[in-house]
């Protein structure tokens, strides 16, 4: 058994831990055993890892049960973590936080204390916990300044989902000053690409163009994102599983950002030029949401200085590939 043991990736049936899952095993990566933890919800898909299943050693199971999470770190020899499991969807956090204060709080809470106690026996330069976190807990930017949120920014989450991503960090940054626990925590701006659930924008947004429905927007449609291609995402990922230092905290930007509105309309045109779909419906907007950020707006520079990533794929390039795989 070498040095650096098996490697454990929560929520792997999910939409970016299955398209790190894809990433991983096309690496040299040297783990022993990938295990993947994934308790199938509405917004995950044993489906995603089909391709992979002679690859990977996969279980059902909650990142909440104590002993199902102890059984696979000590059973497999997990030396490395990467926690992609989380409630994710801010419309739902609003209506009932229940499921976000338990997959995003105290499932991270139970990986922690069990991944701490079996590393106690084991050398601590081959044992890293990765928490993927994201860039809504920097909190928002106003539309009149130009606000850039670094690592070193103070958390200052708006609406329930990304208060329970911040409890976590918290939890994450308390658990390295008292325990010297070796985790690294990553914030990425917004992800799109395949294998998306078609509850998030972008994919909702393809579906209704294709399908000729109406497309509900949000107020005014002027809020910004800055979007990620989720195959960028992947590698800056593995990057950081790799080469980043623990105890650190890593941003990993999207290379554009563009308003919803434009987002929309970008989208119906792509469609309108590049299939034979001609959209006939219209852009419905709606009430706004409650407590909606205007703005997400992070550094990207540490990982750049540190790893050399920077994201190479703009936005008309990413959704082409998304529209080629819909249609």
């Amino acid at each position: 058994m070498n040095n650096i043991g098996s490697l454990l990736i929560t929520g792997g049936a999910g939409f970016i831990g299955s398209n790190f899952i894809e990433y991983i095993l096309s690496q040299d990566n040297g783990y022993n055993e990938i295990v993947v933890i994934d308790k199938l919800t509405y917004a995950s898909n044993i489906k995603n890892l089909e391709l992979y299943m002679e690859k990977i050693i996969f279980i059902e199971g909650d990142i909440c049960n104590e002993e199902i999470v102890k059984k696979v770190i000590v059973d497999y020899n997990i030396l490395s973590i990467i926690n992609f499991a989380a409630e994710s969807h801010v419309d739902n956090s609003i209506v009932d936080q229940k499921e976000f204060i338990n997959s995003n709080i105290i499932g991270v809470n139970v990986l922690m204390n069990q991944a701490k106690e079996y590393w106690k026996t084991k050398d601590s330069n081959y044992c890293r916990f990765i928490q993927i976190s994201t860039d809504e807990v920097y909190g928002s930017s106003n539309e009149d300044d130009d606000l850039v949120f670094t690592e070193e920014s103070s958390l200052n989450p708006s609406n329930p989902y990304s208060a329970t991503k911040a409890s976590a960090d918290h939890m994450i940054n308390a658990f390295i000053n008292t325990y010297k626990f070796p985790a690294i925590i990553i914030r990425s701006s917004n992800n799109y690409g395949d294998l998306q659930n078609e509850e998030k924008f972008i994919p909702k947004v393809i579906k209704r163009v294709i399908n000729n429905e109406d497309i509900p927007l949000y107020g005014e449609g002027n809020q910004r994102r800055c979007w990620l291609y989720v195959k960028e995402n992947c590698k800056a990922i593995y990057k950081i599983l790799k080469f980043g230092e623990v105890f650190n905290v890593y941003n990993i930007s999207g290379k554009e950002s563009i308003t919803n509105l434009n987002l929309v309309k970008l989208i119906v045109e792509m469609i309108d030029k590049e299939s034979d779909i001609k959209y006939t419906g219209r852009i419905r907007h709606i009430e706004d949401r409650l407590g909606h950020d205007f703005s997400y707006r992070i550094s990207g520079e540490k990982i750049y200085k540190k790893l050399d990533f920077l994201p190479v794929i703009g936005i008309k390039r990413g959704l082409r590939e998304i529209i080629k795989v819909k249609n």
